[in-house]
């Protein structure tokens, strides 16, 4: 989930400015298109400590604005991500996840919903021995167009900074193919 860029006058000339408030919280402000006909604003409020990051960033100009805000806590053995993105056009775009860890076992569900539709997905992984990695999962999305998507992978690190991965999968829709 992030800022789409059409509607706002971006690049050129830019300035920016950063402050650490201390206690993990950040401030950050821009301008962008400095000298051209329309120049952007851009402002951050950040944090980070004790297992959470979070941000919002907000973009806006004379005409469009865009917002972002991004979540993630982990607490050991439970990670949460959050997102959500919207604009002045009315789009919007919210997704979560939530995994936990055991053992040997990861297993995470997640959701989105967004303005062209919802979706859902779900995955287990077993680190079965070392460096050997076994997942499995699968989403659907229910929008203009139905994905189904499933896909079992397994890992291995054959050395310190080489993984091989071989994944066997099926993705299904109701997108209509192109006609020939």
């Amino acid at each position: 989930v992030g800022f789409r860029t059409t509607g706002s006058a971006t690049g050129g000339d830019v300035i920016q400015v950063t402050s650490n408030l201390g206690n993990g919280i950040k401030l950050a402000g821009g301008l962008e298109n400095l000298g051209g006909s329309d120049a952007t604003a851009i402002g951050v409020v950040s944090y980070a400590g004790d297992g959470i990051t979070g941000h919002v960033s907000v973009a806006a100009d004379d005409a469009t604005w865009k917002l972002h805000a991004g979540f993630t806590g982990t607490w050991d053995p439970i990670s949460v991500v959050g997102a959500y993105s919207t604009d002045d056009t009315g789009y919007y775009d919210a997704l979560g996840s939530l995994s936990a860890k055991f053992d040997m076992f990861t297993l995470a569900v997640s959701g989105e919903a967004a303005t062209d539709g919802v979706g859902a997905g779900a995955s287990v992984s077993a680190k079965v021995s070392d460096g050997v990695t076994v997942n499995l999962g699968g989403r659907f999305w229910n929008g203009t167009q139905d994905v189904y998507q499933v896909e079992a992978a397994v890992s291995a690190a054959v050395t310190e900074t080489i993984t091989l991965t071989a994944a066997v999968g099926m993705t299904d829709s109701t997108i209509a193919p192109a006609a020939t």
